[in-house]
């Protein structure tokens, strides 16, 4: 499957899916103008992925990386789509790892990682980063 490369803008995040090296991110900050055609790209591209992975009973571990300065609340249930959709693979046996990434001083973001971790009941990596 190809790779899915969305760039960064001032308004949505970088995106780097890479099936090849099985790692994936999404960096940056999230206020797209169009947050549902902006995430159901992504939510699509995995969907395509996992079902390719599935096919072909290919099972190796996926590492997501989540590094989200800033997210409105209009892309907050978008974001929570995609993590939904990664969740998604541990049904069908494919290990991932989900890590959320955020700064030292941003106890809200770290908040935001915990309760999206508890809603989609899929444990989270916690990495604070310093700046």
């Amino acid at each position: 499957m190809n790779p899915l490369h969305i760039e960064k803008t001032n308004n949505s995040p970088e995106v780097i899916f890479n099936p090849e090296l099985n790692k994936f991110s999404i960096k940056g900050e999230s206020r797209p103008e169009d947050v549902q055609n902006f995430y159901s790209k992504i939510v699509k591209w995995l969907d395509d992925y996992m079902n390719e992975l599935v096919n072909n009973n290919n099972l190796q571990p996926l590492t997501f990386d989540l590094y989200l300065e800033y997210f409105n609340s209009a892309s907050a249930k978008s974001i929570l789509s995609v993590i939904k959709k990664v969740s998604e693979f541990l049904e069908h046996k494919i290990p991932v790892t989900i890590n959320w990434i955020y700064e030292s001083d941003d106890e809200d973001m770290q908040e935001t990682g915990q309760e999206m971790s508890r809603y989609v009941k899929t444990p989270f990596k916690f990495t604070v980063i310093d700046v």
